[in-house]
């Protein structure tokens, strides 16, 4: 059975240097920086429910 995973826009200002430090590390891993972005974030959250 398949699985639907709803995706909504979102939009946030962030440093600069940040962004920039997103990218780079993006690029290394070969991944766009929306999908590196969203696994950054999915670790984080599901580290913090197993704690």
């Amino acid at each position: 059975m398949a699985t639907t995973i709803i995706r909504k826009p979102a939009s946030f200002l962030l440093r600069a240097d940040l962004l920039e430090g997103l990218k780079r590390n993006a690029a290394r891993k070969n991944r766009m920086l929306n999908n590196y972005v969203e696994s950054v974030l999915l670790d984080i959250v599901f580290e913090e429910l197993t704690m």
